[in-house]
C-alpha cells in the first residue's frame, strides 16, 4: 500500500477552480501522507489567498510562485523538483479527485505491481447538463505501444493523455518531463507534451495499466483538450511527440500503423502549403503516400534533428 504521495498542481489564474481542486484533496479517505506542491505561474488573481486558506487547514502544501510567467512545461518541471516521495501525480488546477481516488490508486498499485496507473475520468462540460461518466470506452488492460500508436493513428479507441489521469513512480515523471521539452515548438500549449508525459513509460518498457474506473473529474471548458481530443490528436504537436517516442525507443510500427503513418506524413507535408491560419485544418482522405520504411525513418530523423 502507498504510504505517501506527492500531488503536483501547476496553476495560472484559476483561483476558484484551484479551491475546488484542493478541497477534493482534503477530503481523501487515503490513510497515507499527502503532499501538495503548487507551482503558480505568476498568477494575477487571488491564488495565493486560496493556497493560504488550505495551508491553514493543516494540509502539507509547498507553494512556489514564479516572478514572471514561464512556459507551462517549465512550470511543470518546477513543481517536479520538489518531489520527495516514491510515487507522484499531477493534478491540473481545473480538475478534482473523487474522495476515494488515492486509496483506489494504492489498491491497484498493489494489485498489479505496476510502475504507472492510468485511470478513466468523468467530464463536467460547460455546455452540457449531464456529466460524461467513464468518458473513455476502454477495458482494464496493461497498456502497450500498439495501444498508444493505434489510438493516435485512429486505428483503435482513443486513450487519455491528460496528466491528471495518471499516477506513477516519481523518477518516471521527471524523465518524461525532461524528454518532452525537446518538442520545443509545442511547449507553450503543452500539446503533445501530455502524450509523452503519460506514455513515456510504456515505450520505456515500464509496466503501465489502464484502469476503467473514474477517480478524477475534469472541468471541460471551451479550451479543453480532453473534450475535443479528436481535434488535437493529429495536430503537428502530437504527431511530432509520437515520432519522438518511436525514434527514441527504436519502435518498429506494424504494417497497418506504417500505412497510416505514411498517410499522415503526406498530410503533414501537404499542410505546409497552406497559409499559417489554415494549417490546423484536419484532413482525413484515404490517400496513401507510397513510402518505404527506410524513407519513413529518414523523415523522422530529419524532422527531429
Amino acid at each position: 500500500m502507498l504510504k505517501e504521495i506527492t500531488i503536483l498542481i501547476p496553476t495560472y489564474n484559476r483561483a476558484e477552480l484551484l479551491d475546488k481542486n484542493l478541497e477534493s484533496i482534503s477530503t481523501q479517505d487515503f490513510k497515507g501522507k499527502i503532499k501538495c506542491v503548487i507551482s503558480d505561474n505568476a498568477s494575477s488573481d487571488h491564488t495565493k489567498d486560496i493556497v493560504s486558506k488550505w495551508k491553514n487547514r493543516n494540509m502539507y502544501i509547498t507553494y512556489l510562485k514564479n516572478k514572471n510567467e514561464i512556459p507551462p512545461i517549465e512550470n511543470f518541471i518546477n513543481a517536479s523538483k520538489k518531489i520527495d516521495t516514491e510515487y507522484s501525480k499531477f493534478l491540473q488546477d481545473d480538475d478534482w479527485l473523487e474522495p476515494n481516488a488515492l486509496s483506489r490508486m494504492s489498491y491497484y498499485f498493489d494489485l498489479h505491481q505496476a510502475d504507472e496507473l492510468i485511470f478513466n475520468c468523468n467530464i463536467f462540460s460547460y455546455n452540457q447538463n449531464q456529466p460524461r461518466y467513464n468518458y473513455y470506452k476502454l477495458n482494464n488492460t496493461q497498456v502497450s505501444k500498439d495501444n498508444v500508436l493505434n489510438s493516435f493513428l485512429r486505428i483503435d479507441k482513443t486513450i487519455p493523455t491528460s496528466p491528471s489521469i495518471s499516477v506513477q513512480k516519481s523518477e518516471m515523471i521527471i524523465e518524461a518531463l525532461n524528454f518532452s521539452k525537446k518538442n520545443i515548438a509545442c511547449t507553450p500549449l503543452l500539446l503533445g507534451n501530455d502524450l509523452i508525459f503519460t506514455y513515456f513509460g510504456v515505450f520505456n518498457h515500464k509496466k503501465v495499466h489502464f484502469i476503467n474506473e473514474s477517480v478524477v473529474n475534469f472541468w471541460g471548458g471551451k479550451d479543453s483538450i480532453t473534450m475535443y481530443a479528436d481535434r488535437h490528436l493529429f495536430s503537428s504537436c502530437y504527431f511530432n511527440s509520437l515520432l519522438m517516442l518511436i525514434q527514441k525507443f527504436n519502435y518498429k510500427p506494424t504494417d497497418p500503423q506504417l500505412e497510416v503513418l505514411r498517410h499522415r506524413i503526406f498530410v503533414h507535408n501537404f499542410k505546409k502549403l497552406y497559409k499559417k491560419e489554415l494549417k490546423d485544418i484536419m484532413y482525413d482522405s484515404l490517400y496513401t503516400q507510397k513510402l518505404s520504411y527506410s524513407q519513413l525513418l529518414k523523415y523522422i530523423k530529419t524532422k527531429l534533428t
